[in-house]
């Protein structure tokens, strides 16, 4: 994640520098297409044609070798549901690298394409396969379907709107490129009307997951976010972050759909970042906001993660691409 979204600011270093300072511009291009090349070499498997989360230099990730956000060993799920162990070289992959990727690949194709270099081919190729793999079912994520996407391949671990967030903010990319057919498109926004009744917060204690609860859950809804589904944590033992809020956020920003609630959702947002603004010592940290609703200690990511989602606007990404 962190590599992806590194080579995503460098790219945007290019497209918003001076244009007027040639040397350093060509410098930061330079650069940029290095980035690319490498972060291509490290982390995208063209055989099993996915991104890993570990590097290949480090050998990569199995589920005996593992990145310390998957956790424990666990058992894997196979095609057909049947539960088996596997040796520690089977790989396991996550819908988040794939999302950063995605987007990595996304802003930085048209510097690397307008360098002439011989990444270009390669990497709008490994575009439209991750958009495949994160939207299909068969070896892939299955984000098409709401109810049977998942966050892990070869770990079985509960869906998060952390994952799903990021999977719906690189597609968005995708299709404003141009990479996705009118019915993914369709895809995206069931999704993302599905996230709402998976994830949506309000001050009911209740959750549920049968369908009869459904227009009752829209109903309740107040714009934010928990973290994990409604239907597996109740109200008193689930969360709401920062940073799954700002990405909310830049989701409906970046959303191209008539949204009768946008007003009152922006309004929920502005509300919860206000409430997790925490008094400081010194007057020019004032405007720091804490982790989330429940934990109140103030760190760097939730404040980069609401800065940069704030301006996450496609519109200005692609300016002047081709």
């Amino acid at each position: 994640v962190q590599h992806g979204m590194a080579l995503v600011f460098w790219s945007l270093l290019v497209v918003y520098s001076d244009k007027n300072e040639v040397k350093q511009q060509q410098y930061y291009k330079d650069q940029q297409c290095c980035l690319a090349e490498s972060f291509l070499r490290e982390y995208w498997d063209a055989k099993e044609e996915k991104w890993h989360t570990v590097s290949q230099t480090q050998g990569w990730g199995t589920i005996d070798r593992r990145s310390a956000s998957a956790g424990r060993a666990t058992i894997v799920d196979d095609d057909d549901d049947q539960k088996s162990i596997v040796n520690s070289e089977t790989y396991y992959y996550r819908a988040v690298d794939q999302a950063v990727a995605l987007l990595a690949c996304l802003v930085a194709l048209p510097i690397v394409k307008a360098e002439g270099k011989t990444t270009t081919t390669v990497m709008e190729g490994v575009i439209t396969k991750t958009c495949q793999t994160l939207l299909g079912e068969s070896g892939g994520f299955g984000y098409s379907n709401d109810d049977r996407a998942k966050s892990y391949i070869n770990l079985t671990r509960n869906r998060n709107f952390w994952h799903d967030g990021w999977v719906v903010l690189a597609l968005l990319g995708a299709e404003q490129r141009g990479y996705l057919e009118e019915e993914e498109q369709i895809q995206i926004r069931e999704l993302v009307h599905e996230l709402v009744l998976r994830y949506g917060h309000s001050s009911s204690s209740s959750s549920s997951s049968s369908s009869d609860d459904d227009e009752e859950a829209e109903e309740l809804y107040d714009g934010t976010l928990w973290h994990w589904s409604n239907s597996l944590k109740p109200n008193e033992n689930n969360v709401r972050y920062c940073g799954d809020n700002a990405l909310w956020y830049a989701i409906r920003q970046n959303l191209k759909y008539d949204d009768d609630l946008k007003e009152e959702e922006d309004e929920a947002f502005r509300d919860f970042v206000q409430s997790l603004l925490q008094p400081q010592e010194s007057d020019d940290l004032a405007t720091l906001v804490s982790v989330a609703d429940v934990y109140p200690q103030v760190r760097l990511h939730p404040n980069t993660e609401l800065a940069c989602l704030l301006l996450w606007h496609f519109d200005e990404f692609f300016v002047g691409s081709s």
